[in-house]
């Protein structure tokens, strides 16, 4: 039994969290299932504007979301292990998918400069 399954109900927060991680991985199956899903919505003529197609992607969406999460803000010394995994996930999409997350993630990267382990140097 899961720390979901046995609260349902019980605490609101972990309900929230419970709906997010069913939804993940209902969704990252879907992708993974069916890699037609993972288009852009964007229509291209000629070169790719990587930047527009990845916000445009579902992977890119999720990649989005991911930046979002109000769990990095209350994560001291690093990044939490489920959040790292689901990077890892869509980094691990294959074709356009992969390369619509690798466009986001360093495009919100000023997230990443707050989760600095404590005792690392900021250099400039």
């Amino acid at each position: 039994m899961t720390a979901c399954s046995a609260n349902v109900g019980a605490n609101r927060s972990l309900n929230k969290v419970c709906l997010w991680e069913a939804l993940w991985s209902a969704l990252l199956l879907a992708l993974r299932e069916h890699p037609e899903a993972t288009a852009s919505s964007l229509i291209s003529y000629g070169a790719i504007d990587w930047a527009n197609h990845a916000v445009s992607s579902p992977v890119g969406k999720l990649a989005q979301a991911l930046m979002k999460d109000e769990g990095l803000e209350s994560s001291a010394g690093g990044f939490p292990r489920q959040w790292l995994y689901k990077v890892e996930s869509l980094l691990g999409m294959a074709g356009d998918a992969r390369r619509d997350a690798l466009v986001i993630f360093p495009t919100s990267s000023s997230g990443f400069t707050v989760m600095r382990p404590t005792g690392a140097k900021h250099t400039s």
